[in-house]
């Protein structure tokens, strides 16, 4: 599994690994064959009558945009407002995203070749409403903004009107891992996913950027972090929590939190498990066990 090796390489503190491994949808697509030629592993759920299947391992995504005001006639950083800024004068950009399918990293500027992923995704993996392939978003309602102007959102679920929990383009599920885990993605890390370190302060937020701006291996860095850390998470500690979210569709809300804070404990329990076996594999030596992947 290309995660396990990713997190190996972080281990060593080996980023130009992570460098050298950033792929262009282009470079993906072509490369698909290549990266996938195992047998996929899938599970099957059902929700209610219907019955799903669900391709079987960790992906992210996410996004940096640049937010600014604009009342003034002049472009500057959304950072503190003034007098003259106007509430309807907020505005902002993306202007890199990144995706991590099972550890390969594919990064872009613009939401045509993020449309061309969710292509190859869907003809490369077969994808439609009954087979389905699970990318996890940390505060999903933020990408959704921008996502529900250039998609079809087609099955949204939502808490609230901007808040939704999961939806589906063209086979390609978005959840929200902010809202299964309680966690920001800084005390995600800190406290749960241990073995990876957010990076901070490697991205300047007072420069207003877009699709053309350069971005230093510090700034990708950063980027590829972000998306890491919630694909361990879903790797590690997602098995009890996954499809708890499905619940709120069924069952009341009360119900489905007691659900949420049981299966929390269960995880915890799961993830201590894992750091108990790590330790005990590296007094052995043995660094070759894979790590269980489970919906």
């Amino acid at each position: 599994m290309e995660l396990k090796k990713l997190i190996n390489m972080l281990m060593e503190q080996r980023d130009d690994y992570m460098l050298s491994h950033i792929m262009t949808v282009g470079d993906f697509k072509a490369r698909l064959p290549e990266l996938f030629s195992y047998k996929i592993p899938t599970v099957t759920k059902k929700q209610g009558r219907k019955s799903y299947k669900y391709i079987n391992i960790p992906c992210a995504f996410d996004i940096e945009t640049s937010s600014f005001y604009r009342s003034t006639g002049k472009i500057k950083p959304r950072l503190k407002k003034t007098a003259t800024d106007r509430d309807d004068s907020k505005a902002a950009f993306m202007y890199v995203w990144q995706c991590m399918i099972d550890g390969y990293i594919i990064m872009g500027r613009t939401w045509f070749e993020f449309k061309e992923l969710i292509r190859v995704l869907k003809n490369f993996f077969k994808l439609n409403n009954k087979y389905r392939l699970v990318l996890w978003v940390h505060n999903l309602s933020y990408e959704f903004q921008f996502l529900r102007r250039y998609f079809k959102i087609q099955d949204l679920f939502a808490t609230d009107k901007r808040t939704p929990i999961r939806f589906q383009i063209d086979g390609v599920e978005f959840r929200d891992s902010l809202i299964l885990s309680g966690y920001a993605l800084r005390n995600l890390q800190k406290d749960l996913v241990h073995k990876i370190d957010k990076r901070e302060g490697d991205l300047n937020y007072k420069l207003i950027r877009h699709k053309d701006t350069p971005l230093t291996d510090n700034e990708k860095l950063y980027c590829i972090y972000d998306v890491l850390i919630v694909s361990v998470f879903k790797l590690l500690l997602f098995p009890m929590l996954t499809f708890g979210i499905c619940l709120l569709a069924h069952f009341s809300l009360e119900t489905t939190l007691m659900f949420v804070v049981l299966s929390g404990l269960l995880s915890m329990l799961i993830f201590i498990g894992e750091g108990i076996r790590d330790i005990f594999d590296t007094r052995k030596g043995n660094q070759n066990e894979k790590i269980p992947c489970s919906y």
